[in-house]
């Protein structure tokens, strides 16, 4: 799993999950840091249960130990320090979940179903806000609407009709290829903003 820790302290992980419950080593977290970041000695801090576990971060890797996925829910913070062991920077408090089947492809599909159409919704809705923030220009012809384009278009039904041909009804296959594609817009969008904060990494 990628996380890309933030020198504004954010953390951003790739994905929601971090492997099953009782698997040993169940994710490598592979750790990404700005340059203004680097030079420091790295270390992860994890709340399990009750205490707290210190570990270091070598090359930038840190694999995740089976007493540590015995648990639902973990919480965790990555911390620098200098040559002299003082404390320069605490990210933001962060969670990594692990999977309580023992079959992840259900799962994936569950967990994953449901949110399909919050991101569509939520990148619609970036994608609008950029469409909208240019210039005013003149106010053009009104158009057709998308229903009348698609009867245009040899489409036979009522409006009704067209809105529930919209409706997605994934298969697996189909499931995954709709995550990669948006994930891979997620990925434009966390680039653009890198960008913006001149955070580039």
């Amino acid at each position: 799993m990628k996380i890309k820790v933030y020198q504004n302290r954010n953390i951003y992980k790739e994905k929601s999950t971090a492997g099953i419950q009782g698997e040993n080593k169940a994710e490598v977290l592979d750790f990404v840091f700005p340059s203004a970041l680097e030079g420091y000695e790295k270390y992860i801090e994890i709340q399990v249960g009750e205490k707290n576990i210190i570990d270091k971060i070598e090359d930038n890797k840190y694999s995740l130990e089976e007493g540590l996925t015995q648990y639902k829910t973990i919480k965790a913070q990555i911390i620098l320090k200098d040559l002299e062991n003082s404390i320069v920077f605490k990210s933001n408090i962060f969670s990594l979940g692990f999977n309580e089947s023992l079959n992840i492809e259900e799962d994936f599909v569950s967990n994953n179903r449901n949110i399909l159409d919050v991101i569509e919704l939520e990148l619609k809705e970036i994608k609008e806000e950029l469409k909208n923030s240019g210039g005013t220009g003149t106010q053009g012809k009104d158009g057709l609407s998308a229903y009348q384009i698609a009867v245009k278009n040899g489409f036979v039904g009522t409006e009704e009709d067209w809105l529930n041909s919209l409706k997605a009804t994934y298969n697996d296959t189909e499931l995954r290829n709709k995550i990669t594609e948006i994930e891979n817009n997620i990925g434009y969008i966390s680039t653009a903003l890198d960008e913006i904060n001149g955070e580039v990494v």
